[in-house]
């Protein structure tokens, strides 16, 4: 079963995303947007309240919904270069041609397809940066116990918001080097600039 997501919804036109929103919300997901007044651009969420901006909150991929002959980004797409600072995965519903955001864009869905699957789809693959950061930062603590890194499976499972974090060794350390195992998956987490209100990191020995 496909796990609930928290998906910003951003629009190139007011209202042509609503579609789209109802399809998410039937299978569960919960939809975020940057403005108050789909019609306004300004303010947004974060500059009207900084702690009311939705890319720093628990938004596990985001969807750009664009309709006509758009080569520029319209004033209410603002959010999808918070979203790529963010690294949070981009999925777009329009067409290829002309694209602003095609360099940022991880999955393209047609109008009429399926949204949720393709949002879920990025979204497993979000962590894919994380990973590689994380791995680089305890190669060298894990090679002092004898253990590579790239033998190490990292699980990431968000959670409303937070983030769990699994570590599953093929022996036991010493609670000193889990601890300093914990300290440098939050490091790789900031190192590539994502966001959680929890991160717990969970060390596992077979």
């Amino acid at each position: 079963m496909t796990k609930d997501l928290d998906v910003l919804l951003i629009e190139n036109r007011a209202g042509i995303g609503i579609d789209a929103a109802r399809a998410l919300e039937a299978d569960g997901h919960r939809v975020h947007r940057c403005y108050d007044d789909p019609h306004d651009g300004f303010p947004c969420r974060g500059l009207a309240a900084p702690s009311a901006c939705p890319v720093d909150g628990p938004i596990d991929v985001a969807l750009v919904v664009r309709s006509g002959y758009a080569p520029a980004p319209s004033h209410l797409e603002q959010g999808v270069s918070c979203a790529v600072r963010a690294n949070v995965p981009i999925v777009e519903q329009g067409p290829a041609e002309p694209d602003p955001f095609r360099p940022w864009v991880a999955a393209r869905v047609p109008t009429d397809g399926d949204v949720a699957g393709a949002c879920a789809k990025a979204a497993a693959g979000a962590f894919d940066a994380v990973r590689i950061e994380v791995q680089g930062r305890i190669a060298r603590l894990l090679g002092t116990h004898g253990i590579e890194s790239a033998q190490v499976p990292i699980r990431f499972e968000p959670d409303r918001g937070g983030l769990d974090v699994h570590l599953d060794l093929p022996v036991p350390v010493p609670r000193g080097v889990e601890q300093a195992l914990a300290v440098r998956v939050l490091d790789g987490i900031r190192g590539v600039g994502r966001t959680f209100g929890r991160v717990d990191v969970h060390v596992h020995a077979d």
